[in-house]
């Protein structure tokens, strides 16, 4: 019928690139240009924004089992289930952040262990919005901040241990903007360390009081 017809044009030459998975995705009603996206690329385990065809086959093969064969290989089934993922990552902490860190494994190129710092910071501004309100508090507007002092500082790409940790750090600003949480002796990344001191050199946040972190 005319849903397999266009499954099978998706999966034609073996793989869906990067082209692929958005015109899927897009057929499935997920706004691609969303954290919907990286919902579809972790369901079906994405790497390097490629999914080979078997990938495709046992991604949705593994979500029927876990699932209890509850979604079938119906085209209907694969949209309400990835509507159903979508709206639980505004709702479900831990369902974030698997989403979270599955989206560094799917924008890395094939063969690299980092993620390229453009793709990087388009990933956190799209990852945060749902959750952290585009990662902002009351008087800081932190994604913009981060992307400011990469954008100056820091020329090199991502790697998993920065990628993990701007999750933890961002979560902990959202609860307390002065940074009074971070000290020296805490084992962020060094890049981290040194977005704090950048921000309250630029009066983002308060100067730490004499004699403290």
């Amino acid at each position: 019928d005319a849903d397999e017809s266009k499954t099978s044009r998706e999966k034609d030459g073996g793989v869906l690139d990067l082209e692929g998975i958005v015109t899927y995705g897009q057929s499935l009603d997920l706004d691609m240009g969303s954290y919907e996206s990286f919902v579809l690329t972790d369901v079906l385990q994405v790497e390097g924004f490629q999914i080979p065809r078997q990938g495709f086959v046992s991604g949705w093969k593994r979500i029927w089992m876990e699932t209890g064969g509850r979604v079938s290989a119906d085209w209907n089934d694969h949209e309400k289930f990835l509507r159903s993922r979508a709206d639980l990552v505004r709702k479900d902490a831990s369902h974030f952040k698997r989403v979270y860190a599955s989206t560094f494994v799917a924008g890395r190129e094939p063969g690299s262990r980092e993620l390229g710092m453009e793709l990087g910071l388009r990933a956190w501004s799209t990852l945060f919005e749902p959750t952290m309100h585009g990662w902002q508090s009351a008087n800081v507007d932190w994604y913009d901040a981060w992307r400011e002092y990469l954008t100056e500082r820091w020329a090199r790409s991502v790697s998993k241990d920065l990628w993990n940790q701007t999750l933890v750090f961002a979560a902990k600003t959202l609860q307390d903007e002065s940074l009074s949480f971070w000290s020296e002796e805490q084992a962020w990344p060094a890049i981290i360390d040194d977005f704090v001191v950048w921000c309250r050199a630029r009066g983002i946040v308060p100067a730490a009081a004499s004699g403290a972190a």
